[in-house]
């Protein structure tokens, strides 16, 4: 294995469309599709000039493969490959020559830091429009528009995540929680209402109590909803829709700080598009809300 699919392994990877789908993809992709990564990962300008064929040769693989690992990588064929690489060479071009992101060490300055932090946040939202699944967005917006009920999930550095949208949902009108210890989650997720949904976040889709939490809630009749940073986990194998909102990897200095602002992002997002589904009822309780926070100002 290449230096490059090395590093997208740890995680530090460079920018762009498809590094952030191979990323989301890496832990499931077979032997052939990883040397067929590892060319677009390694060789971009090769590709956008290559035929399929002349890209299997090099592979050592059948054209047919090759196109079959291009969808499976989640675009809609070689072609559609080619014109990502050739649309990521030209915007990244300049950012590649400033070096990776996700170099921290004890030497960086404190603007450095601000700079860095602030810019993973940046590469991580613009990735995650690469990578979210606008169907499966859609669809969860119409389950979490009419649900009675809503359980956000998290842990970790995820919990966070799930209190802020238990609280923000609950601004535009709907009934939602985030209990935040696993005995509280459990009996939250067995006693959900017909109809009820459950918005479990994990970076990794493999947190075991919200996993747990969500396998319990789908066995109640509930339909899950993971916010996750890998299209293939154990959270999104329990999950009805995925909203995988991942990209490169920072490293870990950054990618807890990218991961949770990403997936706040998509949260909140799922929240608007609520609000807005929901119309008149959701903007009274927002003018409620509005009101108290009047009364709560000295």
């Amino acid at each position: 294995m290449s230096d490059q699919l090395e590093l997208l392994s740890e995680g530090e990877i460079g920018a762009g469309e498809v590094a952030a789908r191979l990323r989301i993809v890496f832990p499931q992709l077979s032997t052939s599709d990883r040397r067929i990564a590892d060319v677009l990962l390694t060789q971009p300008a090769v590709i956008v000039r290559s035929s399929v064929s002349e890209v299997a040769e090099l592979v050592g693989v059948s054209a047919a493969t090759v196109v079959r690992a291009c969808r499976r990588f989640g675009f809609e064929g070689f072609q559609d490959v080619k014109i990502s690489i050739a649309q990521d060479l030209v915007r990244t071009g300049a950012a590649e020559a400033e070096g990776p992101i996700g170099l921290l060490d004890e030497s960086a300055s404190s603007g450095e830091v601000l700079r860095r932090i602030l810019g993973a946040g940046s590469q991580g939202l613009v990735d995650a429009q690469m990578t979210v699944d606008e169907e499966h967005f859609m669809a969860a917006v119409e389950l979490l528009a009419p649900s009675p009920q809503i359980l956000f999930l998290g842990g970790g550095s995820s919990s966070c995540v799930a209190a802020d949208g238990a609280y923000w949902f609950t601004a535009i009108g709907k009934l939602a929680f985030a209990p935040s210890d696993p005995m509280s989650q459990h009996l939250a997720a067995r006693h959900l209402p017909a109809g009820g949904v459950c918005v479990a976040i994990s970076h990794s889709g493999a947190f075991k109590q919200t996993v747990d939490a969500a396998r319990i809630a789908k066995e109640a009749g509930a339909t899950v909803i993971a916010v996750t940073s890998f299209a293939k986990s154990p959270l999104t194998e329990v999950s009805d829709f995925a909203l995988v909102s991942g990209g490169r990897s920072l490293g870990y200095r950054l990618e807890a700080s990218a991961g949770r602002l990403v997936h706040l992002a998509v949260v909140d997002a799922l929240r608007i598009a609520v609000a807005l589904r929901r119309g008149p009822v959701s903007f009274e309780a927002l003018d409620q809300m509005a009101d108290i926070s009047k009364g709560q100002q000295l």
